[in-house]
């Protein structure tokens, strides 16, 4: 009974938190290959944030063996990342948007 109890109590907390899309907020994809993921940990995970410098000071954030490999907001110079496959970004300013795929690899991946 008591069980039954706090766990209605949970789900009823959860719910009073609004999700991403609630809140009109859309999530980028964040990949990981090579150094980047054996370091992460994760092959991949969603974040929400405006800039490449924001983005980075997240994950360092929320993936501590990863942050290693980030110097301020910036990428440790070994990797680069690449924003929907189209292009290289480096400037921590480099805007972001809802639904944008980031994949973070070493510099010399794929020769």
């Amino acid at each position: 009974m008591i069980l039954q109890h706090f766990s209605a109590r949970i789900w009823s907390l959860i719910n009073l938190v609004p999700c991403y899309h609630q809140l009109g907020l859309g999530r980028m994809l964040v990949e990981f290959l090579g150094v980047p993921r054996q370091r992460a940990g994760v092959s991949e995970i969603e974040v929400q944030a405006d800039t490449l410098g924001q983005l980075l000071g997240i994950l360092s954030v929320r993936i501590p063996s990863f942050s290693e490999l980030i110097t301020v907001d910036r990428l440790h110079s070994a990797l680069v990342a690449n924003l929907n496959g189209e292009r290289f970004i480096s400037d921590p300013q480099t805007p972001l948007r809802q639904d944008d795929s980031v994949l973070i690899l070493s510099a010399d991946a794929g020769g």
